[in-house]
């Protein structure tokens, strides 16, 4: 009987052996999972990325329209100060210059100190971008011939957007 029991003993042992019904993954399986988790980080990357370029344009864009405000704000401070003469030297004025070189003069200072100003923040202008504007612009309202309607217009960083800022300023009386 001990012989037909080891017998039986090493029969049970080699089915034990032979079955894969044990709770693990096979290689494969493995594989395949990773890939898919790999798929999904590309995808999360992506919008990932999209996202801070969304944010850096906003942060450009804010920051030329705070640029823009300063720039109406210091002209139309002038303008309280010194009156319309002031301003004919503003009528078109193109900031989109290498070398700010506007020649003497109190207005050609603040054109020169706005051009320097944007070049360190924005790069040297870029001739072959046509979207890259940075320009002051003055005119008379029609109809209204002691207001000046101010007009500062920049381009963002690269050159994707632009921003305008536009007011209107009494003219004092001499």
């Amino acid at each position: 009987m001990k012989r037909s029991q080891q017998h039986s003993f090493s029969r049970s042992k080699e089915i034990e052996i032979g079955r894969r019904d044990e709770g693990g993954f096979t290689l494969l399986e493995v594989i395949i999972s990773m890939v898919i988790v790999a798929i999904g980080f590309v995808g999360v990357y992506g919008l990932v990325a999209l996202s801070d370029r969304a944010l850096q344009e906003t942060v450009d864009r804010e920051q030329m329209v705070l640029r823009a405000g300063q720039i109406m704000e210091e002209i139309g401070n002038e303008l309280i100060v010194n009156g319309d003469i002031f301003l004919a030297s503003f009528a078109n004025v193109d900031l989109k210059r290498t070398n700010c070189n506007f020649g003497g003069g109190f207005s050609n200072n603040i054109k020169r100190r706005w051009c320097q100003r944007l070049n360190d923040y924005l790069g040297l202008p870029n001739p072959l971008n046509p979207g890259d504007r940075r320009t002051i612009r003055v005119t008379t309202p029609a109809g209204e011939p002691n207001r000046r309607l101010i007009k500062v217009t920049l381009s963002t960083k690269n050159g994707t957007s632009q921003v305008s800022v536009a007011r209107k300023y009494n003219v004092p009386t001499p």
